[in-house]
């Protein structure tokens, strides 16, 4: 990934650590070092579990890559995972036929805060276009909630449909998928605004959580 001048003065002056193993970084590298780079692309994988494509386990390793790319403000970290799910979403929404992408909204609140949506500043970077829903309820961070039932309380209602979802096949993207309860109220709301022909679910990495649910 070639850098540009910058990129090169953020480097110098605030990010000289990898954000996944914490090495120094060497002047070819932003955020990431090759050998983490090297890692992920090994990982990248297609898995299925329970209706949910994904791509990787949401470990200590890619935990780091998405709170950084997140959370402190390292955009151009999307370019870097972007690569890593690029194939394999593109085979996905080839494969079920996909005429509506649907990445999960943040409220106006987080995105305000946070400057953008880490999913559709993936799909801009791949040309993927896709349709927006609008989440009205600023919810709670869900990893703050341990309880189930808080976080179903937490999430219901708090998505609007604003498209024309009727006999069409539709994917819904995250970044990361922890106890589904996200996912499930935008499919209750799918299927309450309209008949969709099918629904798909894509996220970038799924807890270990998730799949102990069932």
């Amino acid at each position: 990934m070639h850098l540009s001048l910058s990129q090169h003065l953020k480097k110098f002056f605030y990010y000289n650590k990898c954000s996944v193993c914490n090495k120094t970084l060497d002047d070819s590298e932003l955020y990431i070092c090759k050998e983490c780079q090297k890692l992920f692309k090994e990982q990248s994988s297609l898995k299925f579990f329970k209706d949910v494509y994904y791509i990787f386990d949401y470990d200590q390793n890619f935990k780091s890559l998405i709170k950084n790319y997140k959370f402190y403000n390292r955009k151009y970290l999307g370019f870097f995972i972007s690569q890593l799910v690029d194939k394999n979403l593109k085979k996905i929404i080839l494969e079920n036929d996909i005429d509506i992408i649907i990445p999960v909204p943040l409220n106006k609140k987080r995105l305000l805060s946070r400057g953008f949506n880490q999913v559709s500043f993936i799909l801009d970077i791949l040309n993927i276009e896709y349709s927006k829903i609008v989440r009205v309820k600023n919810t709670k961070h869900m990893s703050l909630l341990l309880d189930k039932n808080m976080r179903k309380h937490n999430i219901s209602k708090a998505f609007y449909i604003p498209i024309d979802i009727n006999k069409k096949n539709i994917l819904i993207i995250d970044d990361i998928i922890t106890t589904g309860s996200t996912i499930k109220e935008i499919i209750k709301e799918l299927k309450i605004s309209g008949t969709p022909k099918s629904i798909t679910i894509f996220t970038f990495s799924m807890a270990h959580s998730y799949k102990k649910s069932f």
